[in-house]
């Protein structure tokens, strides 16, 4: 009974028409709903997993299909390949732009280098120049060193000088003092 269900089915289909409770039972001629209809829901079910039949396009529908695709095809083209230049042409601008910015930091960096070559150079003076200062400053210093020691000595000498000339002018007062007392 399955068999001749599901035929009738397909032949149901073939001639376009939908398999249903009703045209099935017509045409097996008779027989219970409660029986046709569990294997009428199978032979449904097993049709869903099916692929669809292929039908053949007709030849005046497929030009259409063919030139709308062309058409659609050369529209896309024609927005790619505009889309593509303004892309170069933005990627152009944004290569030119960054080549100038690089030319222009290559050229502060020369100009810096340049800059610290000068520094580095007056550095170079500064420091000969703060090593003879330092050399001079240390000469002086040990000059000052020697000056003082001399002064030193010569305040010594001094004072001995000076208490020699204090005991010789106390001896010339007494020998004044004799000499007037003798006198």
């Amino acid at each position: 009974m399955k068999s001749k269900i599901f035929s009738i089915c397909e032949e149901l289909v073939k001639k376009g028409i939908k398999p249903t409770l009703e045209s099935v039972r017509s045409e097996l001629g008779g027989g219970s709903f409660s029986t046709i209809n569990p294997i009428l829901k199978e032979w449904k079910e097993s049709q869903s997993s099916k692929p669809a039949p292929i039908v053949a396009i007709p030849e005046e529908a497929a030009k259409a299909v063919e030139q709308a695709t062309a058409l659609l095809w050369s529209l896309a083209t024609e927005h790619h390949n505009e889309a593509l230049n303004a892309i170069r042409t933005e990627a152009s601008k944004i290569e030119q732009a960054a080549i100038a910015e690089r030319d222009e930091a290559l050229g502060e960096i020369q100009a810096l280098e340049e800059r610290i070559k000068e520094l580095e150079a007056k550095a170079k003076e500064q420091d000969s120049a703060i090593s003879a200062l330092n050399a001079d400053r240390d000469e002086k210093t040990k000059t000052i060193e020697l000056l003082r020691q001399e002064a030193e000595k010569q305040q010594i000498k001094l004072e001995n000088a000076e208490k020699t000339a204090d005991k010789a002018e106390a001896q010339a007062e007494k020998l004044r003092e004799q000499a007037n007392t003798q006198a």
